[in-house]
């Protein structure tokens, strides 16, 4: 009896997969694993204030999912780094009395002085094309960039949602949000100009 009991527990260990005894254990440590990798969080979006029309008295229309596909024209305009310099600089063009007085500044060398810098101009920039937008034209004194890119790219570039609406004979999509952008270039952003083309004059 004792015999029969053994070679019978030798076949039931022989038949058993490979590695099957450390399976539990293996996948226990893969989850806690990753139990313990902390959520990975993307970066923090700031608002930049002033871009929300009052859409109020106008009629939603409903979602078109080929509009994401509809050519946009954005410029970003960025803030000058020494803003008060450069209104000190402009006041002292006509102060005899003053360093600036009749030495008028190049857009370049205003640039270099009172800002934006480079590295600003160039974060903005990258960020802005990283979703798919071109740069069209930029500026001297960087001051402005203007892009060309989709709807689509607008919203996910900076975190709105824009929307059609009607308004009298006339359709105008406008953004339902101030667009959000990485807290990392918020403070180089003045403003973001394309969002909505309300304001646009119709052809007379």
């Amino acid at each position: 009896m004792h015999l029969a009991i053994v070679l019978a527990l030798i076949l039931v260990a022989s038949t058993a997969p490979a590695g099957a005894a450390a399976r539990p254990s293996t996948a226990r440590a893969i989850t806690a694993d990753r139990q313990a990798e902390p959520p990975q969080a993307g970066p923090r979006i700031v608002r930049i204030p002033g871009h929300v029309l009052d859409l109020s008295s106008y009629t939603p229309l409903p979602d078109n999912p080929a509009a994401s596909e509809q050519p946009l024209s954005i410029t970003v305009t960025l803030n000058r780094t020494d803003q008060a310099g450069f209104e000190a600089y402009l006041a002292g063009l006509a102060d005899p009395a003053s360093p600036y007085y009749q030495h008028v500044l190049s857009q370049q060398e205003i640039a270099d002085r009172f800002g934006p810098s480079q590295d600003a101009y160039d974060a903005v920039i990258g960020y802005v094309e990283s979703y798919g937008f071109q740069l069209q034209n930029g500026a001297t004194n960087r001051l402005t960039a203007t892009f060309s890119g989709t709807r689509g790219e607008a919203e996910r570039a900076f975190h709105v949602t824009i929307r059609d609406y009607q308004a009298g004979d006339r359709t105008f999509y406008a953004n339902d949000d101030d667009p959000g952008v990485p807290a990392s270039i918020a403070p180089y952003i003045m403003a973001i100009e394309g969002l909505s083309n309300l304001a646009i004059p119709r052809p007379g």
